[in-house]
């Protein structure tokens, strides 16, 4: 997810997530822009369960990101 999106900011989408008995557990994935360390630590406490910033990564390490959070194994 990220955190700026058209009608919700990722932050509030999260909240929301985490505030919602169904959703509460489902692993989020923060890909974003921003760099600021107040919005990681926003996210991370709000429970996300790992935060990567766009620029850092190449395609190939967040599909591994994502199928490592997913507990799949490569192959």
């Amino acid at each position: 997810m990220d955190l700026v999106l058209p009608k919700m900011m990722g932050v509030e989408v999260l909240e929301q997530l985490r505030g919602d008995e169904k959703t509460k557990d489902i692993p989020v994935i923060v890909l974003t822009n921003s760099e600021d360390t107040q919005d990681i630590q926003r996210v991370m406490d709000l429970g996300a369960t790992t935060y990567l910033v766009k620029s850092n990564y190449e395609l190939q390490d967040v599909v591994k990101r994502i199928k490592t959070t997913l507990g799949e194994n490569e192959g």
